[in-house]
């Protein structure tokens, strides 16, 4: 896509399973990418058998749109934020999509994608996140040079509903003070 577009080097972002895939386009091809940013990064820490055993359920392609929906509020919204489960099934999620992702994810050798090259990171967290747990983005920022972490409080696993204006801020700020002399030429603009 960056080559469709004309661009040399692009920073990068993903949310859930899709930040393994920008991890992964950053330590294949590290020289194109200026920074990197995930949301909701999971896979470095386990969430509890209780939410383990929710989320198997929740993939279950048997499971009924309604049992599905209640779970969608339960594990991937902060309490009191469940309504927002709503939006998720408007826009078409169902588990065969999240199936499908953990089924691709798991295909590829954590070694593969873990790291994400060496582009500036920064990892976004939600501090009542069940599934990708805070210990994950915590552990990410731990072992990696290059790394911001940002938790942000009263949201949970799909934060983009719950804490939308915030991530869009965090993120321009990140690549507006990210050192990369694309950026210093652009400032001097």
């Amino acid at each position: 896509m960056a080559d469709g577009l004309g661009l040399k080097k692009v920073y990068l972002a993903g949310k859930t399973y899709g930040n393994r895939v920008v991890r992964t386009a950053s330590q294949d091809r590290p020289e194109r990418v200026l920074g990197i940013i995930l949301i909701g990064a999971g896979g470095e820490a386990q969430p509890s058998a209780e939410t383990m055993a929710l989320y198997q359920r929740y993939m279950d392609p048997s499971i009924s749109k309604e049992e599905w929906l209640k779970l969608q509020g339960q594990l991937m919204y902060a309490p009191g934020n469940e309504n927002l489960a709503m939006l998720d099934q408007a826009q078409g999620e169902f588990p065969a999509l999240a199936g499908q992702q953990a089924k691709s994810s798991d295909a590829t050798p954590k070694e593969q994608w873990s790291t994400g090259g060496t582009a500036p990171m920064l990892v976004i967290t939600c501090l009542l996140d069940r599934v990708a747990v805070p210990e994950s983005a915590l552990n990410i920022a731990k072992e990696r040079p290059k790394t911001w972490l940002v938790g942000l409080p009263l949201c949970g696993h799909n934060m983009l509903n719950e804490k939308g204006n915030d991530i869009k801020r965090l993120m321009v700020e990140f690549i507006l003070n990210t050192p990369s002399d694309e950026i210093k030429s652009a400032k001097q603009d």
